[in-house]
């Protein structure tokens, strides 16, 4: 009961957020087309069969029964006969106005997600602390990739499988596209560069596999949270204090603390905190956690912070998050073609809608923030030259435009047919390579 309750909240949260995203997506291409003044037969709200229909000025209005996104019908797009006396008619129109038309959906799902990107900034958004440093290595998990492949503790990372990564965001990025076979990793150990060879292992997050290597970073000592009751509770150990040293040992990184805390025989540990711009002498008590198997005091570690861009810095931050967005997504499509990345670790739409329903449980804003996403990946994914998508037909108008002609009506009918017949297959493998991984 439990799993069907969740599995149609997921679907109704994820057709509802893919509906309102092709909705904006369509009224790009409404709006741009009206202010050149195409003919527009209708917009519809959903498809299937019309459920209401208003004669408006322009065009026709229409909500249909399956509310799904939604479709705008330009006149003579189809290429009907009795349409091709009217100046608005779609190929009556002059190519850089078709163009425009075409490219004005994904240039709304960009707007819409910049937008999003924005307010999100403006509220605050969670950053990791390491997002400006080096990929340092804090600690390498014992019999994993990486201490197989000779990574250790300290090992700046310089790049992976080739590309050269700047921060622990670009890092986790790479290490998580990784599959099963041997990569080349690049580290700086003092001061010289030494080439590693990784084989990963496969995880899985949210039923996606992922690569894993087995590093942690080099998070500086300070404490994230302390759970209640805990020995670092009783101690007088609170959220934000950074560990200076233990039993008189300096510490520079977190997993420095954790080692001596889980060494520590369940024996009292001195430990000296910085508090603000005091500092504090504290004595704390490990207690042995059997279901971990090692001793611990009940804290976490600080890996992120809630940051608000003021105004106007949140539009400068939102469009720092579209280019992260948009190279993300070239380097994914880079990665599939040259076959570093496999067509199973694609979501389809089972997955989307996964995923959609756990974010959406953790709250509005952050499936707010999740809209923004998808929102620029259906502008990025429509602009792909494939015929029967927008950038298909931005490609034919290119082409047209270099031959100083449109092509013929039955060559341009060819090519969306053959575009639909490519688009529906590749849909179909995604989709049946998602569906089991929930089976």
């Amino acid at each position: 009961m439990t799993f069907a309750l969740n599995f149609v909240f997921s679907a109704v949260v994820f057709l509802f957020v893919l509906g309102i995203l092709i909705i904006i997506h369509e009224l790009g291409h409404y709006t741009v087309g009206r202010m050149l003044g195409f003919s527009i037969d209708a917009f519809s709200i959903g498809f299937g069969p019309k459920l209401l229909e208003k004669k408006g000025k322009y065009n026709l209005w229409q909500i249909r029964w399956i509310l799904i996104g939604g479709y705008v019908k330009f006149k003579g797009e189809l290429y009907e006969e009795e349409a091709k006396d009217d100046p608005g008619f779609f190929y009556n129109k002059k190519r850089w106005e078709r163009f425009l038309v075409m490219v004005s959906g994904v240039l709304f799902n960009i707007i819409f997600a910049y937008l999003v990107f924005s307010f999100v900034s403006l509220y605050g958004i969670e950053e990791s602390i390491l997002r400006d440093k080096p990929p340092v290595v804090g600690a390498v998990e014992k019999d994993s990739p990486s201490e197989k492949a000779g990574i250790s503790k300290g090992d700046i990372i310089v790049s992976i499988d080739g590309r050269k990564v700047r921060n622990w965001e670009e890092a986790k990025e790479e290490i998580s596209s990784l599959m099963q076979k041997d990569y080349e990793i690049e580290v700086l150990r003092n001061s010289k560069k030494i080439v590693l060879k990784v084989s990963p292992m496969m995880v899985e997050f949210l039923k996606q596999p992922l690569g894993y290597i087995g590093v942690i970073p080099a998070f500086p000592p300070v404490i994230g949270g302390v759970q209640k009751d805990s020995p670092a509770e009783k101690a007088g150990l609170m959220p934000d204090d950074e560990i200076v040293s233990v039993n008189g040992v300096n510490i520079n990184y977190w997993d420095e603390f954790s080692l001596f805390i889980k060494d520590s025989g369940g024996n009292p540990v001195d430990v000296k905190v910085k508090r603000g711009n005091e500092y504090v002498n504290l004595k704390v008590i490990p207690l042995y956690v059997i279901t971990d198997q090692r001793y611990m005091i009940g804290i976490n570690v600080k890996d992120s912070q809630f940051v608000r861009y003021k105004f106007p810095k949140n539009f400068l931050k939102a469009g720092a998050m579209t280019v992260q967005q948009a190279l993300l997504a070239e380097r994914t499509v880079e990665k599939i073609f040259k076959r570093k990345i496999p067509l199973k670790a694609l979501s389809a739409p089972p997955s989307i809608a996964y995923i959609t329903g756990k974010v959406a449980r953790t709250g509005l804003y952050n499936l707010l923030f999740l809209m923004g996403v998808i929102s620029f990946q259906l502008g990025f994914f429509n602009l792909l030259p494939i015929p029967a998508l927008d950038g298909g037909q931005i490609l034919v108008l290119a082409v047209e435009g270099a031959i100083r002609r449109d092509l013929p009506e039955a060559v341009k009918e060819w090519i969306l047919k053959l575009g639909f017949g490519f688009l529906l297959l590749f849909f179909v493998l995604i989709l049946f390579l998602d569906l089991f991984k929930y089976i």
